[in-house]
């Protein structure tokens, strides 16, 4: 089975976005609106391929998925004076986000475990953000790498065992805020457990 799927979609400022006058409820964070704002556009494109053996009960699955915005409105960050701050909305092109992963499952063969698999699933994603810091533009870049093992095991049809692990790696750079950069791993594991009594009642 093949999808490919294309979205595209407008984002209009809002009224706050649009007006040019200063909010200064906050003296040392003023903030105004930028009349020459432009509407965003947002790409959207999915294509996802996926696929079942009915003999082997193995799954295959396949994907990317890439989001683009023209005229992203973005913060930008001026400043007054030494001590007051300034932000004001404006278009900024180059932002956008991507992944890709592929998943499989594959039956555990056990006739005690009928209905029973193993699911590996690998992600990558690349997302790239837009800013203006004092007059500059600062492009924040996220590598983002993931794999999740995961088994279902059903005895019986009475008891069903759920155990999931994954490993994130994140990995953030600033183009103009090197000091901020980071990477680092997150580790998730998962359990769950239902059991199924008479008259169909679901622990």
């Amino acid at each position: 089975n093949l999808r490919i799927n294309y979205r595209g979609r407008t984002n209009a400022p809002s009224v706050n976005q649009l007006q040019d006058v200063l909010d200064v409820s906050n003296p040392l964070q003023v903030s105004t609106g930028n009349p020459a704002l432009k509407q965003e556009f947002t790409n959207n494109l999915n294509v996802n391929f996926n696929t079942f053996n009915f003999l082997t009960f193995k799954y295959y699955a396949v994907g990317v998925i890439v989001n683009q915005t023209s005229n992203k409105i973005v913060n930008s960050i001026d400043s007054i004076s030494r001590t007051v701050q300034l932000t004001k909305p404006v278009n900024l092109n180059g932002a956008y986000n991507a992944t890709a992963f592929y998943s499989m499952g594959i039956p555990i063969k056990n006739k005690k475990l009928k209905g029973s698999n193993v699911n590996l699933t690998t992600t990558l994603s690349s997302i790239r953000g837009v800013s203006l810091v004092y007059k500059a533009k600062n492009i924040t870049n996220t590598f983002l790498l993931s794999q999740t093992a995961g088994t279902n095991i059903a005895l019986k049809e009475k008891f069903d065992l759920g155990i999931n692990a994954t490993v994130l790696y994140n990995k953030v750079n600033y183009s103009l805020q090197s000091n901020l950069n980071t990477d680092y791993f997150t580790q998730t594991y998962s359990v769950d457990a239902a059991y199924t009594f008479k008259n169909n009642i679901v622990l």
